[in-house]
C-alpha cells in the first residue's frame, strides 16, 4: 500500500482524526449495514509512516427521524451523535455534521450515506489526496457509465450536469451529486451552503470560486437497499439544481454576472445610437424615435446594472471577510480536542 504523507510534522503524539459523517432520515433498516461496513474496512486501515496513528470515529446526524434511527445508532456504539428535533433536509444535516466534526476537532471530515451506496473499502482512497496534501476535497466518481442501475437518461443527466459544474466551478469534478467526499478541516471550515436541497453542487462551485483543490477518485458502490428520498423525478432534480447553481452564483459572482449584462446593454444601445447618428447625417426620412427610445432604455438599463455591480462588489467584499472569521472561529472551535 502506498506511504501516506502525514498533515502534522514528525513525532506528534497527537493522531490524526478522521470523523465519518452519516447523515441520516429515518435509516434505522439501513444504518447497520453502513456502520458495519465502514467498521470492516476500517480495520484494514494503515497507520502514517512516521508512526502517528490514524484515528477513525463515526457521527451520526439524525434529521429528525420518526423512527428508530437515534436508538439504533446508540446499539451501534458510533462515537458521535447528534440530531435535529424535526427533519430540516439534507443540506441542513450535511451542515451540522461538519460543524460538529470541526468542533470535536476533525482533521478530515468524510461524508457517506448512511444506506451502504458507497463501498466503504475505498475510504482509504478517498481521504488519502488530503493526507498527501493533493487536495483539499475529494470526491468519489461513481461508475456512471456501467451502473447498472441508472436508466440511460439518468446516465446522460449526470454527465450534463457534472460538465455544467465543472464549467462553473472550474474544477476537475467527474461526479457532482455523489455524496461520498472527504473534506480537509481547511476546506471544511470555508464551506456555507446556502441551500436548503442539497450540498452535493454548491460545495463544489464554492470550493472552485475560493480556490480550494478538488479531486475526484474513483470508487465503488453497492446494489441499492431503497429508492432515492432526494431525487423524485429527474425533471424535479434538474430544476432544483439548476437553481442552486443559480444561486450560488449569484451570491458568489453576482457582480461579474451584471457587469456582463451591462456591457452586452450598452453595446447595443451604441449601436442603435451611432445607427440613429448616421440616418440623421443621411437625411433619412424617418426619424426612427423608436429606435432612439430603445436604445435610451437600454443605456439607463445598463447604468443600472453597473451600480447593482458595485453594490454587488462591496457585498462580496464583506461576506467575504465574515466567512474569513468564521473559518477562523470553526477551525479554533476544534482546538481543545486536536
Amino acid at each position: 500500500m502506498q506511504a501516506l504523507t502525514p498533515l502534522a510534522p514528525a513525532g506528534a503524539s497527537v493522531p490524526l482524526r478522521v470523523i465519518i459523517q452519516i447523515p441520516c432520515f429515518n435509516e434505522e433498516a439501513q444504518l447497520p449495514e453502513a456502520v458495519s461496513a465502514i467498521r470492516a474496512a476500517l480495520a484494514q486501515a494503515p497507520d502514517l509512516p512516521d508512526g502517528r496513528p490514524l484515528r477513525w470515529e463515526i457521527l451520526v446526524v439524525d434529521d429528525g427521524s420518526s423512527d428508530r434511527t437515534l436508538a439504533v445508532a446508540a446499539t451501534l456504539g458510533v462515537e458521535h451523535v447528534v440530531a435535529h428535533g424535526v427533519n430540516r433536509g439534507l443540506a441542513t444535516a450535511f451542515q451540522t455534521g461538519v460543524a460538529e466534526a470541526l468542533r470535536l476537532g476533525a482533521d478530515v471530515i468524510v461524508n457517506t450515506d448512511a444506506d451502504n451506496q458507497y463501498d466503504a473499502r475505498d475510504l482509504l482512497a478517498l481521504v488519502r489526496p488530503i493526507l498527501e496534501r493533493q487536495a483539499d476535497i475529494v470526491i468519489g466518481a461513481r461508475p456512471i457509465d456501467s451502473h447498472q442501475e441508472f436508466s440511460v437518461s439518468k446516465k446522460l443527466f449526470q454527465k450534463i450536469g457534472s460538465s455544467v459544474v465543472r464549467l462553473v466551478s472550474q474544477t476537475p469534478v467527474l461526479d457532482a451529486p455523489s455524496g461520498f467526499r472527504a473534506l480537509s478541516r481547511h476546506a471544511a471550515a470555508r464551506i456555507n451552503i446556502y441551500d436548503d436541497y442539497t450540498y452535493t453542487l454548491e460545495s463544489i462551485i464554492q470550493a472552485g470560486l475560493n480556490g480550494l483543490r478538488v479531486v475526484s477518485v474513483p470508487i465503488r458502490v453497492n446494489p441499492s437497499t431503497r429508492p432515492s428520498r432526494l431525487v423524485r423525478s429527474s425533471g424535479d432534480y434538474i430544476r432544483r439544481s439548476t437553481t442552486a447553481i443559480l444561486r450560488t452564483l449569484l451570491i458568489y459572482r453576482a457582480e461579474k454576472i451584471t457587469l456582463f449584462l451591462a456591457g452586452v446593454l450598452l453595446a447595443a444601445s451604441s449601436v442603435l445610437f451611432l445607427r440613429w447618428i448616421y440616418l440623421w447625417l443621411e437625411d433619412s426620412p424617418r426619424s426612427h424615435v423608436p429606435s432612439l427610445i430603445f436604445a435610451a432604455v437600454m443605456f439607463l438599463t445598463a447604468l443600472q446594472l453597473l451600480a447593482i455591480s458595485y453594490v454587488s462588489l462591496l457585498s462580496g467584499i464583506n461576506r467575504r471577510l465574515s466567512e474569513q472569521l468564521l473559518a477562523l472561529q470553526r477551525d479554533r472551535s476544534g482546538g481543545a480536542g486536536r
